[in-house]
């Protein structure tokens, strides 16, 4: 879920993955079901010793992984947000140049947006009838 810590600034310390997204669905950034589902699903694992933050970076360790891309240690410990963090979350009309600084704050290379945003909106579930410029998008990427 690139939208729970894209908005991240790793410069000032603030941000990260926190699912906070969980607060933030009601956003035009957010549309969808994805988020809801996905926060859903994770519901099941969510107890006193696994925080859903946790729960979202596992879940994008694994999304990575089944992409085919490096293997991510997994360290928990993360604590939930307990309301919705920044907005700004990029858009699929979004330009590239915004994209990439966007993510770049967020501590991350240009090779790691594009696959964040191709994979993780693949398996995340993005739909077209949400966002039918999503093919383009990820083509101005590339």
């Amino acid at each position: 879920m690139p939208d729970d810590f894209v908005t991240a600034n790793v410069a000032s310390g603030t941000g990260g993955i926190d699912a906070s997204i969980g607060f933030e669905t009601h956003r035009p950034e957010n549309v969808g079901v994805a988020f809801n589902d996905s926060l859903f699903f994770f519901s099941f694992f969510y107890n006193d010793r696994t925080t859903m933050a946790d729960l979202v970076a596992l879940g994008a360790v694994v999304a990575v992984g089944a992409c085919g891309g490096p293997i991510i240690p997994f360290r928990g410990g993360r604590i939930d947000a307990t309301q919705a963090g920044s907005s700004g979350v990029c858009e699929p009309e979004t330009d590239l140049k915004t994209t990439l600084s966007s993510f770049s704050n967020a501590g991350f290379s240009q090779q790691d947006a594009i696959g964040l945003t191709a994979c993780g909106h693949s398996m995340g579930g993005v739909h077209h009838s949400t966002f039918p410029n999503i093919g383009t998008f990820v083509e101005k990427m590339m």
